[in-house]
């Protein structure tokens, strides 16, 4: 799925499909999965803070590190191919004031 720009610095939730963890032991072989079916699923959310050359990176942490300690700052985040991606929801905030 093609990730528009429009979404950059949006707090989403991605679905995508992962080959990582591809290598399985099945006992009968002509009831192996197949095509996508052979692929986990993960549902992941954070700020998309870049797509680069067709590859999504999705934040979802930031740590700033504390000065007088001269720590760097940290983050947490994934990185996903575009064309693994199945499914993109965005979240607004919720707009604060008087019910």
């Amino acid at each position: 799925m093609k990730i528009n720009r429009t979404y950059l610095g949006k707090y989403v939730e991605l679905t995508w499909r992962d080959p990582g963890e591809s290598r399985q032991t099945i006992p009968n072989y002509r009831e192996r999965p197949r095509g996508l079916g052979c692929l986990a699923t993960w549902r992941e959310r954070g700020i998309i803070i870049d797509i680069t050359d067709g590859v999504v990176q999705l934040e979802h942490s930031h740590a700033t590190g504390a000065p007088l300690l001269k720590q760097d700052d940290e983050i947490v985040c994934t990185f996903v191919p575009e064309d693994l991606v199945e499914s993109v929801v965005v979240y607004e905030p919720v707009k604060e004031g008087n019910s």
